[in-house]
């Protein structure tokens, strides 16, 4: 990380500072800092930061930063701020104006963000140095900690910016300041805080008001509330990414698949169409392919060489991730869930792999809000209506997932409250040739379930 001067800090927080001290690093994590690092103190659920000041400065800190000036340290710079969480942003903003050359892009949306944002590293990768938003970072914490990454011989950064409630995407984004933003889809993830789906839009729509350079905004037309999107603050364009309107911007059909591959032809405007292969399978993985090629033709990169880029796409975490141990296929999802990702899994599990037998271990979605139970049902009814075998459901809302497959059909439904009778139940299931798809929440924990099954294949 270059050198930040506290000065200069101090000016973008709003706090008081006058000296030429500069410090080498920013964390909120006192595991994390060394000697001239900044540390920031950060109130969270769990822990106040403010309460480790002193051991910052223990270990090599030269400044700090905090909201709460009882815990200053005497003798050693300290900024007070009216909120540290802000700060973090605004500091992040700081160190991203040393980078004019820089080109970003910010992905937003209720669900594939992750994987969008991995598509967009492998097509753009091969037009240079190319950062990106690591695992799960994408809040307000994470986001700068992707920033303070940014070197001199970086020429293109993905960032991912997530949010759980109103008025947390325009701050990054303003702090990121990219030229194209990418908008996934809009569903029904953070319903409990936001109330309706418009309100989602609102707040991810958002991520345009710190758009600078080309100003683009790339969405998926398939989605009905992206559709109607006529204009966005900030945005000079927009590119529209579908598989089923052959006028929008760019498009895809012939899709096809094989054992661990998607193959589909992009399509442009003006009429120009390239062969495409993704390593991994599903439509919605084809979306998310499409939205990253939006982006490289918003910066005018070479399309071909975009297209081919998207052939070195890695699963990130969790998510999809096929395995295959003891004949069996496991598609390990455990990262989130939402009725939408659902959806999509239910339908990569049921259209893909043959005719294997099929089983879903799904657990509860959270933060659904007023109608969690109706849409817990309807995932029920989707697990059925895309045949799959067996049904193996964890979680006092996950019941009602049981309850809506029973209804529509699904003759094998089990619902369990303990994890390892769920996996010795699973266990006596299957059989080789079977395939499994583990979905649910993250804070469900289901990979604790693949460690149990994964124990008794060895």
């Amino acid at each position: 990380m270059k050198p930040l001067r506290l000065q200069a800090i101090a000016e973008a927080i709003g706090a008081s500072y006058t000296g030429e001290l500069t410090v080498s690093g920013v964390s909120s994590d006192t595991r994390a800092i060394g000697e001239g690092s900044l540390f920031v103190a950060i109130r969270g659920e769990r822990f106040d930061g403010h309460a480790f000041v002193a051991q910052a400065f223990e270990k090599g800190a030269a400044a700090a930063v905090l909201s709460d000036p009882a815990f200053a340290v005497e003798g050693r710079p300290c900024l007070v701020c009216p909120n540290t969480l802000d700060a973090m942003i605004q500091i992040g903003g700081l160190y991203r104006s040393l980078f004019s050359e820089v080109r970003c892009v910010g992905v937003t949306g209720s669900v594939g963000k992750t994987t969008t944002k991995e598509m967009l590293y492998a097509a753009l990768s091969p037009f240079g140095k190319t950062l990106k938003t690591e695992g799960n970072q994408n809040n307000e914490i994470g986001m700068p900690r992707t920033l303070f990454q940014l070197t001199d011989d970086t020429r293109l950064a993905v960032i991912e910016m997530g949010m759980s409630g109103f008025g947390e995407i325009e701050p990054m984004t303003r702090a990121v300041r990219p030229e194209v933003a990418v908008l996934t889809n809009i569903g029904v993830s953070h319903l409990e805080k936001l109330g309706t789906r418009e309100n989602i839009l609102a707040e991810k729509l958002s991520i345009t008001r710190g758009l600078q350079g080309v100003r683009t905004l790339v969405l998926n037309e398939d989605n009905d509330l992206l559709s109607t999107v006529e204009r966005a603050d900030g945005a000079r364009r927009i590119i529209r990414i579908s598989l089923c309107d052959r006028d929008a911007d760019i498009w895809a059909d012939a899709l096809s698949s094989d054992s661990d591959c998607t193959h589909f032809v992009v399509h442009y405007a003006d009429g120009a169409a390239y062969p495409a292969r993704i390593p991994c399978l599903g439509k919605h993985n084809v979306y998310d392919a499409l939205l990253a090629l939006g982006a490289a033709e918003a910066f005018g990169l070479d399309r071909a060489t975009a297209v081919a880029g998207l052939q070195a796409y890695q699963t990130a975490g969790m998510r999809q991730r096929v395995k295959r141990l003891a004949g069996i296929t496991v598609i390990e999802d455990c990262y989130n869930a939402s009725p939408d990702s659902m959806r999509a899994s239910l339908a990569l599990l049921g259209q893909n792999f043959g005719g294997a037998r099929k089983a879903a271990v799904l657990a509860d979605m959270l933060e659904l809000g007023a109608r969690s139970a109706q849409m817990h049902r309807q995932v029920g009814r989707d697990a059925a209506a895309e045949g799959i075998d067996a049904l193996f459901c964890y979680g006092e809302q996950a019941r009602l997932i049981a309850e809506g497959a029973r209804e529509a059909g699904c003759k094998e439904v089990f619902s369990f409250d303990e994890k390892d009778q769920l996996a010795e139940a699973l266990c006596r299931w299957l059989a080789p040739g079977d395939c499994i798809l583990v979905k649910g929440s993250r804070g469900m924990k289901l990979e604790e379930v693949l460690e149990i099954v994964y124990g008794a294949m060895e």
